[in-house]
């Protein structure tokens, strides 16, 4: 199953790839990850690899495969939570008057067999893509103050700003 979002930020694209790209920064920003330790000696570029620790107890890996600074960035998804089995993510960006076009594409493969051929497009793509959209603007929101937002929009932690 294939879900795709774009989302436009105001921050700009050199910012937008910094924070993004930093394997181990996600939990500074992603509303629903608590903690997410590197796996690898690497916390950028191909073979970079993290463990995103979320909310509700569960996890997933996350490893690049393919980056292009300022443009693209790919990576395997292992270690699924139920009902997905395994994917890829792929996040490009593109620099949009002053502010960053984000496309995030992810094609992940639900498990469950005909129930998951159901829920995948009527539960899972909606929530996938509502999840990108939060994310991503809880990035920019992370960008211009340093602060995170929870799921609802609240900020839950302050620090130095991100630029």
């Amino acid at each position: 199953m294939i879900v795709s979002k774009s989302v436009r930020i105001d921050s700009a694209l050199k910012d937008a790839w910094r924070v993004f790209a930093d394997m181990s920064g996600v939990v500074n920003y992603h509303p629903w990850v608590i903690n997410s330790p590197l796996l690898s000696e690497r916390n950028t570029g191909k073979g970079a690899s993290r463990r995103c620790e979320f909310q509700d107890g569960t996890s997933i890996v996350e490893t690049v495969t393919e980056s292009r600074e300022h443009e693209y960035i790919k990576m395997t998804l292992s270690e699924t939570p139920a009902p997905m089995k395994s994917g890829t993510v792929s996040v490009y960006f593109c620099s949009v008057n002053g502010g960053t076009e984000l496309r995030m594409e992810m094609d992940v493969k639900i498990g469950l067999g005909p129930i998951g051929w159901i829920i995948g497009p009527l539960a899972v793509r909606p929530l996938i893509k509502s999840r990108f959209e939060k994310a991503m603007l809880s990035m920019d929101h992370f960008i211009k103050t340093g602060s995170k937002l929870d799921p609802k929009g609240n900020i839950v932690g302050t620090s130095v700003a991100a630029t």
